[in-house]
């Protein structure tokens, strides 16, 4: 009890939630009561086999969660658009390369791969491109019938990385990518998929990172610098134009995620990623009324790792039978691109006092990076990337891609 009590006693307003559209400034006063949960659970190893799928160098691979398939673009053989098949069953790749069906020859990677866009007619893959001047642009890849017409998108140079909406029951769907402005740098700007005429650059994104979809809404998330030199996470909604600044604590903040928390009866929660000094953590937000009636973020639970010098990389949440989890690296450098450092695949629930982090991975000798979830018919697996990391005198060996049980069951 004196614990918790101490812990209630640290309890302090952060600061005032701001909003910027393209017409005004508005602020709302939020009253953010941060606590660090993290002493209320230790981080546990789960005894779960690496399973190797592949020993092909597949490269950021995307799932698409409505079917047992993912697209990926093979670089080493002039960015030829595949897409391969899982057994829901298994998890096996079929085939193991992952080469079932070819949608295109000439993507350029651009520092990220293909994406699956959700809409009401059905699935399309959106991506960077050689347009026919051999510039980079977006394209976009329609299936019909069970096949693929690859289409460019109208003004589209000087756009990377497109990333589309989430929503099932749209029958125009959006994308948001980084806009090119000179001087290498960058600014987010989204658009109607099929209409270029719609295109909107978001406010106070220069230099944005870690931008995601909000399912089921028209609005994105991302983490983007003050002019006090402060990294911070913001929403923007495509409806209003408006953005808000949802993050005032402590901590450069990186990677962002929103989605509806079955624990919070389908409302929208979110986390960030969080860069300190010498370590990292993962805080985890849910909106609250206050007395006064005036809404507020609040950090209900914060994912720490056991010592300082350890890093947290490529969060992801996921729902699994009513429960929100997420998993992501956990790594020894402060560099998401190290490739010299052994690196391990992380889990977490988001159970505000208690819970669990688990360390899924047993060797300590590999690097694993990129985790993405897909569930199968046994339950969650893992599936990542994983090496030999490098040293001065010898290059990293890729082992291909290697996948492991969440251990959540069916």
């Amino acid at each position: 009890m004196e614990k918790i009590f101490n812990m209630l006693k640290s309890c302090k307003i952060i600061s005032s939630a701001v909003t910027v559209s393209k017409r005004h400034v508005y602020a709302t006063v939020l009253l953010t009561c941060v606590f660090n949960l993290s002493s209320y659970w230790s981080v546990i190893t789960f005894a779960s086999e690496e399973i190797q799928v592949t020993s092909d160098n597949i490269i950021d691979y995307e799932f698409d969660y409505a079917n047992p398939r993912f697209a990926w673009t093979d670089f080493t053989d002039g960015g030829k658009l595949w897409i391969g098949y899982i057994d829901p069953q298994t998890g096996e790749f079929l085939p193991p390369d992952g080469k079932a069906l070819l949608v295109d020859t000439d993507t350029i990677y651009q520092g990220n791969g293909p994406e699956w866009a959700a809409t009401s007619q059905g699935p399309r893959l959106v991506y960077n491109k050689k347009l026919q001047d051999l510039r980079v642009g977006l394209a976009q890849a329609t299936e019909i019938s069970n096949s693929w017409i690859v289409d460019f998108l109208h003004k589209s140079k000087k756009r990377l990385n497109p990333l589309a909406s989430l929503n099932l029951e749209d029958r125009n769907p959006l994308i948001f990518y980084l806009l090119r402005i000179g001087n290498n740098q960058h600014i987010l700007a989204w658009r109607v998929l099929d209409y270029a005429i719609t295109e909107e650059t978001i406010p106070m994104s220069l230099g944005a990172t870690g931008g995601r979809w909000v399912p089921d809404r028209r609005a994105l998330v991302f983490s983007a610098t003050l002019d006090n030199g402060g990294r911070q996470a913001f929403l923007y909604d495509c409806n209003t134009e408006e953005t808000e600044q949802l993050t005032f604590d402590s901590g450069r903040k990186q990677t962002v995620f929103m989605w509806k928390a079955p624990e919070f009866n389908d409302e929208y929660i979110f986390f960030a990623s969080v860069k300190m000094n010498n370590f990292s953590v993962i805080r985890v937000y849910n909106k609250t009324i206050n007395q006064d009636g005036v809404e507020e973020w609040n950090v209900f639970k914060t994912i720490s790792p056991p010592s300082t010098g350890i890093y947290f990389w490529s969060p992801e949440p996921f729902v699994h039978n009513g429960k929100s989890y997420i998993s992501f690296v956990a790594s020894t450098s402060p560099n998401h691109l190290a490739s010299d450092v052994p690196t391990q695949i992380w889990l977490a629930d988001i159970v505000p006092a208690g819970g669990f982090v688990k360390n899924l991975t047993t060797d300590p000798n590999k690097l694993r990076i990129d985790p993405e979830v897909f569930v199968t018919d046994q339950g969650p697996y893992i599936y990542y990337n994983r090496e030999i990391p490098g040293t001065d005198t010898d290059p990293r060996i890729k082992e291909g891609i290697y996948r492991v049980d969440t251990g959540l069951g069916p």
